[in-house]
């Protein structure tokens, strides 16, 4: 995508290259301040929240496999 854009013409590319970066360090950012958030949380909640991660994390996994296995079979 980048060399399109500098095709075009090179302040396009060097646009694209920095709203992507630029992006990728805000988000970064915020997931940085809102876990440092809930590392200040009870430890009910923390540990709420670390089984719904896991739950989840588990469900996606499974989901996965079943893609997988799906497309091979």
């Amino acid at each position: 995508i980048f060399l399109e854009g500098w095709r075009i013409s090179p302040p396009v590319g060097l646009a694209f290259l920095g709203g992507f970066y630029g992006t990728m360090v805000l988000c970064f950012g915020l997931l940085i301040r809102i876990f440092g958030a809930a590392g200040s949380l009870s430890p009910l909640a923390g540990k709420i929240l670390r089984s719904v991660s896991a739950l989840l994390l588990g469900l996606f996994g499974a989901y996965q496999l079943y893609i997988g296995i799906d497309s091979i079979i």
